[in-house]
């Protein structure tokens, strides 16, 4: 059989019968997957609609985010600036929970340009409250925005369902480092967007909020080119499942690291930028700081893919978990105003959360079957955010209370109490949602030992 190396994907292998083998790239051996020339293709042009809408959806949402708690600061103070920020937090989860069970129904592609149309909307209230300068106006906003947002969070999983099961921790990997170019992106253009609305007599703040508008609205056009693909049903009900899955001590434990992973950052990414503007810190340095964070967060997520894939997931959380507990220890000894030793800071506390949460994906979606994966998938999701959205609250109530260093302490002591359950714990145990009842009347549960 004569073989020849495709140049426009790495890892795939041609044979002379037009059908292409997809092989692990420079590791080792791994198991193949064998795809005709239009199946390839389509897998392309689906990754690249994934990868461009998830860009332009985290630059987005990094630039508003911290932009609507500097904003809001002056009418509410400093414990309750971080409410908007919270609203939007509860509207991704909620987000991500109706597009999962719309997908089954509506299919990807339909689901994810309504969810980019929704946060299209939810900028322009933003924006609009900006201009008027109305608190309840953006909290309303900023729900909505989050809505919209919940569509992004979750199209890593429409990348997972188009590779084989070996490759899926490399597809998920992918999506999520889509997120680098558009969160590090996002904080650079807050300067520049405040003072281009500056220039025409408009409110500096509400440059970024228009920004997410605009993006949401090329990321629904960027939705033509998605897969069609319809999610499969779940083969019980989505409550079901998920009580089965609470009802596993070691799949409790799973989602324990997820949501202290998304927890703590959150806490401390909403608390940074207040932190900086406080001690006279200019748009410019939250800006640098925010990219270096992002970048910490994305920019290594097809390698933590692939160490998901070789080494399991369960030895990636364990990591994931310690770098948190070092970014904490690091911003407890120093002050934002310090913008290299913060950023650094920074830095770690995304590399954690990346490792913390991606393996925790990972191992959920590996150990529920098939059918109906995503669904259960995107639902965790969605417990995960609305849980975390305390993180924004008790960042910015713990930085007006003690200060950024006490808010650092506290926050890295989850981890370290986090690290010490996982260690105490059980691989995680597969889900089948068929299986739900089963599990509700005590059955066995298998375990996944390369978790």
């Amino acid at each position: 059989m004569c073989r020849s190396i495709s140049s426009s994907t790495m890892g795939e292998v041609v044979d002379a019968d037009g059908r292409e083998e997809v092989v692990s790239p420079g590791f080792g051996a791994a198991p193949a997957d064998t795809a005709s020339r239009a199946e390839i293709s389509a897998r392309r042009r689906g990754m690249m609609a994934l990868f461009t809408t998830a860009t332009l959806m985290n630059a987005a949402m990094a630039a508003v985010a911290p932009t609507s708690t500097i904003w809001a600061e002056p009418y509410v103070g400093v414990m309750w600036s971080a409410f908007p920020q919270t609203l939007t937090i509860l509207g991704t989860g909620l987000g991500a929970l109706l597009l999962v069970r719309a997908t089954s129904w509506l299919g990807w592609r339909a689901s994810l340009m309504v969810a980019f149309a929704v946060g299209t909307l939810g900028g322009l209230i933003c924006f609009t409250a900006t201009l008027i300068e109305s608190i309840p106006l953006l909290d309303g906003g900023m729900f909505v925005l989050g809505l919209g947002v919940g569509g992004s969070i979750v199209s890593r999983y429409a990348a997972a369902e188009l590779y084989p099961a070996h490759r899926s921790g490399y597809a998920l990997g992918l999506v999520v480092a889509a997120g680098a170019v558009g969160s590090v992106g996002g904080p650079l253009l807050l300067y520049p967007m405040s003072s281009l609305m500056g220039s025409f007599g408009l409110p500096e703040l509400s440059g970024p909020f228009l920004l997410a508008a605009v993006v949401s609205a090329v990321a629904g056009l960027g939705g033509i080119t998605l897969p069609r693909h319809k999610a499969p049903r779940p083969e019980g009900s989505q409550l079901a499942v998920l009580g089965s899955v609470f009802r596993s001590g070691s799949a409790r434990m799973l989602l324990l690291v997820m949501i202290v992973s998304q927890l703590i950052m959150v806490a401390i990414m909403t608390a940074a930028p207040m932190d900086i503007i406080l001690k006279d810190g200019t748009l410019v340095v939250v800006g640098a700081a925010l990219a270096a964070h992002a970048g910490g967060m994305f920019i290594f997520a097809p390698l933590t893919g692939w160490m998901i894939d070789r080494i399991g997931a369960r030895k990636v959380m364990f990591a994931g978990l310690a770098v948190l507990v070092l970014a904490a220890a690091i911003g407890a000894g120093s002050t934002m105003s310090h913008t290299v030793v913060g950023s650094i800071s920074l830095f770690l506390l995304g590399y954690g959360w990346n490792l913390g949460f991606m393996a925790g994906s990972r191992t959920l979606a590996t150990t529920l079957s098939s059918n109906g994966q995503g669904q259960v998938v995107g639902a965790v999701d969605a417990v995960v955010w609305c849980v975390s959205a305390t993180g924004t609250i008790g960042g910015t109530a713990l930085l007006g209370a003690g200060g950024y260093s006490i808010m650092s302490e506290i926050m890295g002591i989850l981890p370290i109490v986090t690290f010490l359950l996982l260690l105490r714990s059980r691989p995680v145990a597969a889900v089948s949602p068929a299986a739900a009842p089963a599990a509700a009347a005590g059955a066995p549960e298998r375990t996944d030992e390369a978790a």
